[in-house]
């Protein structure tokens, strides 16, 4: 079994069509792989679906859709979560004193993905930064939109 645990800017491309989108949903389709997300990764997720139709780049309806399309794919256990607990708050900030650029959220994907590192998980995103740091704890790395499918 191969581990991934995908961010937000990952896990968006599974729900709208865009660059990277392909190598996503063959990541989480593999019989073979467990995708892991953060549990705040929900709400990051929803809240950036709502930008998107504050942009006019998908409707309401879509933004629907979309929410009741993952949260099926929750219930039938597409996804494993990873909850935050004191554990991972404390990290979170160790990681960002070690890696001045990670941002909170970065060092939220940091710290739930190093909690798997027994596991050899690899983290995909499209954040350079959280990539960065994450090959620097000695996790693996992937950017879907650079990927060839």
């Amino acid at each position: 079994m191969k581990f991934f645990y995908l961010d937000t800017t990952a896990l968006v491309k599974h729900y709208h069509l865009e660059l990277g989108s392909r190598v996503v949903d063959e990541i989480i389709h593999h019989p073979g792989h467990a995708v892991v997300l953060g549990e705040p990764t929900i709400a990051d997720l929803y809240a950036m679906l709502n930008r998107r139709v504050e942009t006019g780049e998908i409707t309401r309806d879509d933004y629907f859709t979309t929410v009741v399309t993952f949260e099926a794919e929750m219930s039938q256990g597409r996804f494993q979560l990873l909850e935050v607990d004191a554990a991972t708050l404390k990290n979170i900030r160790v990681l960002i004193l070690r890696h001045n650029r990670l941002g909170a959220q970065q060092g939220l994907h940091l710290a739930l993905s190093m909690e798997m590192l027994a596991l050899k998980p690899t983290v995909v995103s499209t954040d350079p930064v959280l990539l960065l740091a994450s090959e620097a704890e000695g996790l693996k790395v992937m950017n879907p939109e650079q990927e060839i499918p």
